[in-house]
């Protein structure tokens, strides 16, 4: 029977950093891993270092995953039970002299650069926050206008990158105040980030960001939301429903859409529309990118 490796990742890890008197600092971190095997009647710890590296245990000389500065220098294996065994990777960070901060790429300061981009959208309002109705109050569709955002790209060399953390910034929005920009105007549109391997290892993270300008009716927090006129075929709810007819003292039903208020009845003739708004992406912290 072949024998198979469980290797998983325990929370528990250690960092430990020190300055020598010479002035030179140093770090060191220590991943715990725990290995399950199927059959443990002949394994020992050096056949179960070679098979666990086989499927996911660091092995000497690998990177760390999210900060490419430490490499595991030390893999050490230990049993626990019969088929249970526990590894300890050690990984250790270059050396480098305090106050040295000509020679390091990580203190070189953010390199911004602001822009304009236009983008055709489909809209339901003139420039003045007015509906798009014709002279008896239905609504047009299908009517586009450009939308002038600020582009803003930003390079940065930074010490760590976590891909699977960055994942959760795609077509993010800013959760709080970045730039000068108020929480929700900014809109992560694309990022890169490429290892750099040297004496000082480090990312190189490019962000690709549009900041959208608020309006007397769309508020900064809500500059990306969808914002959809409130109409339909029925008005009323529950079992109110029923469809909306062909105004609003001619009981005549007929498909056609209407304005409606905010608990789904029919504004009445001439009065203004509502409109809705509509999250479509997440929010995170562009502040904890550590990128300014």
């Amino acid at each position: 029977m072949s024998i198979t490796y469980d290797v998983r990742e325990t929370n528990s890890s250690e960092i430990e950093s020190e300055m020598a008197d010479n002035g030179y600092t140093s770090a060191s971190v220590t991943r715990n891993f725990t290995i399950l095997l199927n059959d443990g009647t002949t394994s020992n710890a050096l056949t179960v270092k070679v098979g666990a590296s086989s499927v996911g245990l660091p092995r000497e000389g690998d990177r760390h995953p999210s900060n490419v500065n430490f490499i595991c220098n030390q893999v050490s294996i230990s049993k626990t039970g019969p088929c249970l065994y526990e590894a300890a990777c050690s990984y250790d960070s270059p050396v480098f002299e305090k106050g040295d901060d000509d020679n390091n790429p990580l203190n070189i300061p953010a390199d911004i650069t602001f822009s304009t981009v236009v983008s055709e959208e489909e809209t339901q309002m003139d420039i003045f926050g007015n509906a798009l109705e014709n002279t008896a109050g239905d609504p047009f569709t299908g009517v586009t206008m450009e939308i002038t955002d600020m582009a803003i790209s930003i390079a940065k060399n930074v010490a760590t990158f976590n891909p699977t953390e960055m994942q959760y910034y795609n077509g993010a929005l800013n959760s709080d105040a970045f730039l000068g920009y108020q929480a929700g105007q900014i809109k992560l549109q694309n990022y890169t980030a490429t290892p750099v391997i040297g004496e000082i290892n480090y990312w190189k993270l490019n962000l690709s960001l549009l900041a959208r300008t608020p309006t007397s009716l769309v508020p900064p927090d809500k500059v990306w939301f969808k914002r959809i006129q409130n109409k339909g075929r029925y008005t009323g709810t529950g079992s109110d429903r029923k469809p909306a007819t062909i105004g609003e003292n001619q009981m005549i039903q007929s498909n056609i859409e209407v304005n409606l208020d905010a608990s789904g009845n029919r504004l009445p003739d001439g009065a203004p529309p509502l409109f809705l708004f509509f999250q479509m992406n997440l929010t995170a912290s562009f502040n904890a990118l550590g990128i300014l």
